[in-house]
C-alpha cells in the first residue's frame, strides 16, 4: 500500500473519522518502512479502519442501493454474492466483482442478470472495495511483522502526579498509603462492601464505612492510631469469642431466614429451628436445605455458623498480631 493509496482510502471515509484513520495509517505505513509494530497499535489501527470501512461500505452501497430492498432485487443478489462485510474480505470480493460479466447471472435467482443492476451500484461497489483491497492486503502481511511483548512506556511522567503520590503516607491501621490533609492527618478512606456479600461486625472484605486510621497522624509519625485500633479490636474479639462460646453451647434456638423465589418473585422467608439433638460433625444429605426443608436441619445450620464464626475470629487475630508487632517495631521517621 502507498501513501497514494491511503489518501484514496481516507477520502471515503466519514469526515469525523479521518484524523483518526490517518493516524492508524501512518502506523502501518511506517511499519511498513521497518518501524516497530506493537500489538497494541495493531490491533487498534486495524479496528479503527474496519470499522471506518464498515461504515464506508453502508453509506455508499448498502444505504442507497440495498436497504429495504427485497431479497430478489438484483441489487441484493449482487449484495449477497459479494459478500462485503469486513475489511478483509474485500481483497477476494474484488476479484469476483472483476470476474462478473454483464451476462453473468448473479446471486440466487437465475432471472437476475448482472445487466439489470444499475451500473453506479456496481461503480460505487468498485470505488469500494479498490480503496480497501490495498489495505487489507497491507494489515495482512504485517501481521507477521507484530512486535511480541508489551510496549514500552516512553512517556514523560506528569510532575504533579509524582508529587502527589511522593507525598502519601502509610496508614497506622490498614498500612495503606494514602494522601494527608493539611493538617497533617491521614484523609477518608475506607472499604466498601463487595459483591453481595453481608455486612460483618468484622472482617476485611465485609468491613464497611471508615478505616479506622482517617484523622490519626501516619505511622511514620506516630503508631497511636494503631494503638488504638488494637485496643478497638481487643473489644471486638472479646464479643466474638463470646458470641463462638453460645453456638458451642448449642442454643435451644436458631433464627434465620433464606430467599425464595428469584428475581422479583423472590422473597425473603424467616424460619426458627429447635435444637434436634443432630450431630453438626456428622451431617447426612437429609440436614442440607432441600425440597421439604429449604432451610435446612439445625445442626446443618449450627455448623455454619459455627464454622464462619471461627473463620472471622481466626482473621481477626491475624490482624491483631499484625497491628502488635507494628506497635512493637515502631520506630519514628520523617513524615
Amino acid at each position: 500500500m502507498t501513501h497514494a493509496d491511503a489518501d484514496k482510502f481516507l477520502a471515503l471515509v466519514a469526515p469525523e473519522r479521518r484524523d483518526r484513520c490517518r493516524a492508524a495509517l501512518d502506523k502501518l505505513l511506517s511499519a511498513a518502512e521497518g518501524s516497530p509494530l506493537y500489538n497494541v497499535d495493531y490491533k487498534d489501527a486495524k479496528e479503527t479502519l474496519g470499522r471506518a470501512f464498515e461504515e464506508m461500505w453502508s453509506a455508499r452501497v448498502r444505504a442507497p442501493w440495498l436497504h429495504g430492498k427485497g431479497f430478489g432485487h438484483p441489487q441484493s443478489s449482487l449484495d449477497s454474492h459479494l459478500n462485503v462485510y469486513q475489511l478483509h474480505n474485500t481483497p477476494g470480493q474484488l476479484k469476483k466483482l472483476n470476474r462478473l460479466k454483464p451476462a453473468t447471472k448473479v446471486g440466487y435467482h437465475k432471472e437476475h442478470r448482472f445487466d439489470e443492476v444499475d451500473p453506479a451500484m456496481v461503480a460505487a461497489c468498485r470505488e469500494c472495495l479498490e480503496a480497501a483491497a490495498p489495505l487489507a492486503e497491507l494489515v495482512k502481511e504485517l501481521k507477521g511483522k507484530v512486535v511480541k511483548g508489551r510496549k514500552p512506556n516512553n512517556s514523560q511522567p506528569d510532575p504533579e502526579a509524582l508529587a502527589k503520590e511522593a507525598a502519601k503516607r502509610t496508614c497506622p491501621c490498614c498500612f495503606r498509603a494514602m494522601a494527608l490533609t493539611n493538617a497533617g492527618r491521614v484523609v477518608k478512606h475506607g472499604w466498601r462492601e463487595s459483591g453481595g456479600r453481608r455486612a460483618g461486625s468484622y472482617g476485611n472484605v465485609w468491613h464497611v464505612g471508615e478505616c479506622f486510621g482517617v484523622g490519626y497522624e501516619p505511622y511514620e509519625v506516630s503508631c497511636q492510631g494503631t494503638k488504638d485500633y488494637y485496643a478497638a479490636l481487643l473489644k471486638v474479639e472479646a464479643k466474638m469469642v463470646e458470641a463462638l462460646a453460645k453456638l458451642e453451647a448449642r442454643p435451644a434456638k436458631l433464627h434465620g431466614s433464606y430467599q425464595k423465589g428469584w428475581g422479583r418473585n423472590a422473597e425473603t422467608v424467616k424460619f426458627t429451628l429447635e435444637d434436634d439433638g443432630g450431630d453438626p460433625e456428622n451431617l447426612t444429605w437429609r440436614d442440607k436445605p432441600g425440597h421439604d426443608n429449604p432451610a435446612g436441619s439445625y445442626a446443618y445450620n449450627l455448623k455454619g455458623r459455627l464454622d464462619q464464626a471461627k473463620a472471622e475470629l481466626k482473621m481477626l487475630r491475624a490482624d491483631l498480631a499484625t497491628l502488635a508487632k507494628a506497635v512493637a517495631d515502631w520506630k519514628p521517621r520523617a513524615a
